[in-house]
């Protein structure tokens, strides 16, 4: 199956649909971005994009799936490797998802986008991010058993780690990203967040 990146040079016409659309999702969010406008940026007409893609629904569906399925394959890997602590565990997640956001800037801004509507765990994207988390449910509900951790919510890693990291990114240019500065940033707000005082 291609990847996000690897349809990127394609020239199925699918292919290019999903790669404008997940543009026009990026740029304008789900509410603004309009089939009309990925239709002519492809130069097919709307039922041609909706020969491919039932509805504006069924294509922000297509985007999500072919954003996300790279991503659990990778922090599935990086989960199931052998850590010394939960904390460990952690920062590995947090560094893989990093990288895979570097690779697909787009990621940045629908999480942006989405965050600022909520965590709805109703809506599409968070569905599908749902697949994603239960990495992190894994590490935070091992880590509070063994008390390595404190009580924090999934929303609170999430809000803070993926606003952090999104927003960072929206601020930086590709070439002017200090990851290893992003990744301490994020392993100082995650060592706050879920380290015991005291």
């Amino acid at each position: 199956m291609a990847t996000a990146q690897s349809s990127k040079l394609s020239t199925d016409p699918r292919s290019q649909i999903l790669n404008t659309a997940e543009w026009e999702f990026a740029r304008y969010g789900y509410a603004g971005a309009s089939l009309d406008e990925v239709a002519r940026k492809v130069g097919k007409t709307r039922q041609a994009v909706l020969y491919h893609f039932k509805s504006k629904a069924a294509l922000y569906e297509a985007v999500l799936q072919r954003l996300f399925e790279p991503q659990l394959a990778q922090l599935e890997e990086v989960f199931n490797r052998k850590y010394n602590s939960e904390f460990e565990r952690l920062t590995a997640l947090l560094a893989s998802w990093i990288h895979w956001v570097c690779d697909n800037p787009n990621y940045a801004s629908i999480f942006l986008h989405n965050l600022a509507g909520g965590l709805d765990e109703e809506q599409p994207f968070w569905r599908k991010a749902a697949d994603l988390q239960v990495f992190y449910k894994d590490t935070l509900r091992q880590g509070r058993q063994t008390g390595e951790f404190t009580d924090c919510s999934m929303s609170e890693l999430v809000a803070l780690t993926g606003g952090y990291t999104a927003c960072y990114l929206q601020m930086a240019t590709p070439t002017r990203v200090d990851w290893t500065r992003l990744h301490a940033n994020l392993i100082n707000l995650c060592r706050a967040l879920l380290i015991p005082r005291g």
